[in-house]
């Protein structure tokens, strides 16, 4: 599993390509939105995502009660959370293809 928090905004233009990237990187990837802002939560996984939306959030309550979070996990998971099993068409994949050793020195 990769998790990344990457903002969906005009900040980061990069965001589709973001995207884009780990649904070429990953079998399976999920997007939590973050309530009121632009962030996004994205989960990469190796295989195929196999569990579906009620499954997650029956999870997610689980946990939620078993460690006595003060928080609603199983409702964030309800509302904010969308499966990304359509590719998306914009955005190039991307790479670390052009990047000179000198590109990633750090500067003294």
């Amino acid at each position: 599993v990769v998790v990344g928090n990457v903002w969906e905004s005009a900040a980061n233009p990069l965001f589709d390509a973001m995207v884009r990237t780990y649904q070429v990187s990953f079998h399976g990837l999920s997007l939590f939105e973050v309530p009121s802002s632009t962030n996004r939560i994205l989960v990469g996984l190796e295989g195929p995502l196999r569990l579906t939306r009620e499954a997650l959030v029956a999870q997610a309550r689980r946990v939620e009660r078993e460690r006595g979070l003060p928080f609603r996990l199983g409702n964030m998971v309800a509302q904010r959370y969308r499966p990304l099993t359509r590719r998306l068409g914009r955005g190039r994949v991307l790479t670390d293809a052009g990047l000179g050793h000198d590109d990633l020195s750090l500067d003294e």
